[in-house]
């Protein structure tokens, strides 16, 4: 900025430097850019005196996260049969846990070239908001879902326990009768050995045939106790139910 001035008579020009000369071109370039696009939030001014807005939507997300509130769990591994697991996860989550995983184990081989066998069971990770509403009422209603659930996995394995006895036993008695037939046979007893031949192999067809029998019968005894089982089972989620909502 220039000016004139009167001096013992003499006019002379001077340049009186303000503040606005001491910012470089860039700078005023962004005070103007900053003054005249403005977004709602935070007003301050620029180095050159013009107003600005500063951003404080970064600031403002980063305080809403660190304000958020810890949570404690409690973690727990259920082991569930594999046929059950559904039942399991259902009753679980209706005593407040959610399910983080379901652990498989890997089939096992006993003998490198025999077939591997798969595990019959299955284990659930879970976990639990420690300050749940009515938690002490909540674990008293999982010990007895849980002694529930026990008797229909007993209910259910005894149906095919005792089945598979029958057949053991059958299939035990077939072989004798064959290994008979064997010596027979050796000893030149040739209607012997015919006969308990046959004998032995109609005791392995009578294993299979009583396997389905037993089986079936025995699911058919079982089956109101199962349904007394899940009955009790039900009420109690039901109990569990109202205390969560």
């Amino acid at each position: 900025m220039q000016y004139a001035a009167r001096v013992g008579g003499t006019t002379r020009t001077v340049r009186a430097v303000t503040r606005m000369d001491r910012i470089s071109p860039h700078d005023r370039a962004v005070a103007d850019a900053a003054g005249g696009d403005a977004e709602p939030g935070r007003t301050g001014r620029s180095r050159g005196g013009h107003p600005m807005t500063i951003d404080n939507t970064t600031a403002g997300t980063t305080a809403e996260s660190a304000a958020q509130p810890f949570v404690a769990y409690e973690y727990s591994a259920v082991t569930a049969p594999r046929g059950a697991e559904p039942l399991y996860q259902d009753v679980y989550r209706g005593l407040g846990w959610s399910v983080e995983r379901v652990e498989v184990p890997d089939p096992v081989r006993a003998l490198p070239l025999t077939p591997s066998i798969r595990p019959g069971s299955v284990t659930l990770r879970i976990k639990r908001d420690r300050g749940i509403r009515n938690r002490l009422l909540l674990t008293e209603l999982q010990r007895k879902a849980e002694a529930r659930l026990a008797s229909i996995d007993r209910l259910s394995r005894s149906t095919g326990a005792r089945a598979l006895a029958v057949a053991i036993g059958f299939g035990i008695v077939g072989s004798a009768l064959l290994a008979g037939s064997v010596f027979t046979l050796d000893a030149g007893l040739v209607v012997v050995s015919i006969a308990l031949g046959a004998a032995g192999l109609l005791c392995w067809l009578g294993g299979f045939v009583g396997h389905r029998l037993v089986s079936g019968r025995r699911a058919a005894a079982v089956a109101p106790e199962l349904d007394r089982e899940h009955d009790a089972l039900s009420e109690v989620m039901a109990q569990a139910a109202r205390l969560l909502g």
